[in-house]
């Protein structure tokens, strides 16, 4: 009885344990089939998608018919045309297309309810949905960070300009009002994705008590006043000397305002979503698709924001997209204009922020991103990326994120990388991938930046990272930054630098842990200073190239090119750096330097380019071709690069030529086929500049030097380099 009851103790057991697994498996089951991520569920998300996909697929076929029926012009004569050719095209009845602007039409499919946007040219997306505003223009909230104002629709941000500055026709009839609102410590928050050519944008998009909203002279319905004639009418701006700036701060909250559209006949008038900013913050938003015409000079064009005011501006997480055709200059699709007080204040702060727009241009100061900065304090720009293309002609200043810079205390930029494309005309001018020029600058510091484009410009000044840094100049500091676009000028050409001239004579200049991988090339006859890294230092009293290299070839027609430095300034130190690309030019041509002013140090450097002479002149050096001064040290380096040329003057595998026998030459090692002596212009001396005949002797050579500087040198075991040692 005992061996009974305890098989049915484990019977009851067994049978309890298995309807708890039971339950669980069909939780389980449950849960795929119809959970949130279940198979039910995955099945209908891909039904949804596939429909959507189908739709887009009918209209795609109802736009090639009708651009097939204009003869290949993308046309949409009217409603009806596109109604015909989405019923061929599916066989569905009751499709419907509504003109919502001159930009677009609204497609909706009858059984779906779904909305598409098809726009004049071609292109189609998923509409936004229709706003829901119950106070259009008249905006929820009390402005609070905790309470903020709501932007709901188009009329709201309509409103928004009203309040903030009156029509310039009012300004100069004298009847604006007494006061309007800055805004200055107010926060807005947009709810909705806003597409000023979309009907579902606009509570009424027909509404006409607006009036003149745009100040363009002629009284229009709501949407054609913001896709027609002047277009949206900038939140801020500055006229004749009143300052009605915006100084509130926006957050999009991760929302894209589309089809902006601006169009500026007025010199009084900043461009921009925000005319005039001051103390003015915008975060998590996009402008998509915007469209800004400016024929008249306003010192400040935009899609963002036109001009900077005293104060700050701020701009995180945003991104802008469009085209921009202003003639005067100072264009840029982030920030335009620069700030005219006296003395220097104010900061600028742009972070993880992108843009990618097409502007054509002229004038002064065009940049992907800010045009110019004038007499701000400090300059913060960080984790930004640049696109789009750069068209015009007369443009004084280039940059993929700065055009001009002037008078500023402080600029530090981290993190950024220019992928636009310049497309320019007119010969002159800076350019730089990163900045064009900056003028006037206490500190400059960029780290971890980088130019990615080609930039081939009938320009004097062009560097990767900067076009020119000039006059009065103190600290400059670019580390960890690269260049991999070939660039080509007429003047002074670097991969990272093209010209540094700072006549100050407390300048400091340093270039750490930078690279060039594309080949720098003058199209001038004549041509100025070539360098791998820097084109030309000039004037210079304390300038140091550390740990950079170059592999690009350095092509000239002239004189003064280097692989590391054209030309090299008053005081310039040169160590841990090397060379592999080729040197071409007439005369003074170096691996690393092609002229040395005065006191210098070149230490722990190496070339491997071949180094040539196209009118087969003299003063070429397998490291320095050239020296005026009797105070310059060249030590531990090592030349593999032929030197080429019929001349048989100042030629050396070492050194080209000086002119003066007191300068310091210590263990420098160079191939008997590189050249047939190592000094150009006097005897080598044993132990400062040796040839030697084999690699074999050369690797032993080397090794020793490497063995006692081995914080600096490495041996070479991955076969690169031709097995020769190589720099840490």
């Amino acid at each position: 009885m005992k061996g009974k009851q305890r098989n049915n103790g484990i019977t009851l057991i067994a049978l309890i344990i298995t309807i708890i697994v039971l339950l669980i498996l069909a939780g389980i089951v449950i849960n795929l089939a119809l959970g949130q991520n279940g198979i039910m569920v995955r099945g209908e998300e891909a039904g949804i998608e596939y429909d959507i996909a189908h739709e887009k697929e009918i209209l795609g076929l109802a736009l090639k018919d009708i651009q097939i029926q204009n003869g290949g012009s993308m046309i949409i004569p009217d409603e009806a045309t596109l109604e015909k050719a989405m019923k061929d095209n599916s066989g569905i009845d009751g499709i419907t297309a509504k003109k919502s602007s001159e930009k677009l039409y609204i497609v909706t499919y009858p059984d779906s309810k779904r909305q598409y946007e098809v726009y004049a040219d071609g292109t189609v997306q998923d509409a936004a949905p229709r706003v829901n505003d119950d106070t259009p223009g008249e905006w929820e909230g009390d402005g609070t960070l905790e309470n903020p104002y709501l932007i709901q629709s188009i009329e709201d941000l309509v409103s928004l300009s009203n309040k903030v500055s009156p029509k310039y026709s009012e300004v100069k009839a004298g009847t604006q009002l007494e006061t309007y609102e800055t805004y200055e410590g107010k926060y807005f928050k947009i709810q909705n994705d806003l597409n000023f050519a979309s009907v579902n944008s606009y509570v009424d998009a027909t509404r006409t008590d607006y009036g003149d909203v745009n100040d363009d002279g002629e009284a229009k319905t709501l949407i054609e006043e913001m896709t027609g004639g002047a277009g949206f009418r900038p939140i801020g701006n500055y006229y004749n000397g009143t300052d009605y700036s915006f100084k509130g701060n926006i957050d999009g909250n991760n929302h894209t305002i589309s089809n902006l559209y601006i169009k500026n006949d007025n010199s009084n008038v900043k461009v921009g979503f925000i005319g005039t900013g001051d103390n003015v913050t915008i975060t998590n938003l996009t402008l998509a698709n915007a469209e800004i015409i400016n024929d008249k000079n306003t010192y400040g064009t935009a899609i963002l924001i036109g001009n900077k005011g005293a104060g700050d501006v701020v701009v995180s997480n945003c991104h802008v997209t469009g085209n921009i055709t202003s003639y005067p200059g100072y264009v840029a699709p982030i920030l335009g204009a620069h700030n005219y007080t006296y003395p220097i204040q104010g900061k600028i702060q742009i972070s993880d922020t992108t843009t990618n727009s097409n502007i054509v241009a002229g004038g002064y100061y065009i940049s992907e991103l800010i045009a110019c900065i004038y007499q701000t304090d400090t300059v913060e720009i960080k984790n930004c990326e640049t696109n789009g293309t750069i068209t015009g002609e007369r443009i004084s200043e280039i940059g993929g994120i700065i055009g001009k810079a002037e008078k500023c205390n402080t600029i530090v930029i981290e993190s950024c990388k220019n992928n636009s494309e310049f497309k320019i005309e007119n010969d002159g001018g800076k350019i730089g991938g990163i900045i064009g020029q900056a003028y006037s600058i206490s500190t400059m510091q960029i780290d971890n930046s980088s130019n990615l484009k080609d930039m081939k410009l009938k320009s004097s000044e062009i560097g990767g990272i900067i076009g020119k840094y000039s006059e009065d100049c103190k600290t400059l500091t670019i580390a960890n930054s690269y260049n991999i676009g070939n660039i080509e000028g007429t003047g002074n050409l670097g991969g990272i630098v093209g010209y540094y001239y700072p006549n100050s004579s407390n300048d400091a200049i340093l270039i750490q842990h930078c690279y060039n991988l594309g080949q720098i090339k003058t199209c001038s006859n004549s041509g100025g200073y070539l360098g791998g890294i820097a084109g030309g230092i000039y004037y210079s009293k304390k300038a140091n190239i550390e740990q950079c290299y170059n592999v690009g070839d350095v092509l000239g027609k002239g004189n003064y090119i280097g692989g590391i430095a054209g030309r090299s300034g008053d005081v310039t130190n040169i160590v841990n750096c090397y060379n592999t690309g080729d040197i071409e030019g007439s005369s003074y041509l170096g691996g690393i330097v092609g002229y040395i002013n005065k006191t210098n140090l070149i230490e722990n450097v190496y070339n491997t380019g071949d180094i040539t002479s196209i009118t087969n002149n003299n003063y070429l050096g397998g490291i320095v071709g050239y020296i005026t001064d009797n105070s310059v040290t060249i030590k531990k380096a090592y030349n593999l690069g032929k030197i080429k040329t019929e001349k048989t003057g100042d030629i050396g595998a070492i050194l080209g030529y000086t002119d003066s026998s007191s300068n310091t030459l210590e263990n420098n090692y160079y191939l008997n086929d590189t050249y047939t002596r190592g000094i150009g212009c006097i005897e080598d001396a044993q132990g400062q500049v040796e040839m030697v005949e084999t690699k074999e002797g050369m690797l032993t050579k080397l090794n020793e030097l490497v063995t006692a500087n081995s914080d600096i040198w490495q041996q070479n075991t991955d076969g690169k380099n031709e097995g020769y040692p190589t720099l840490k």
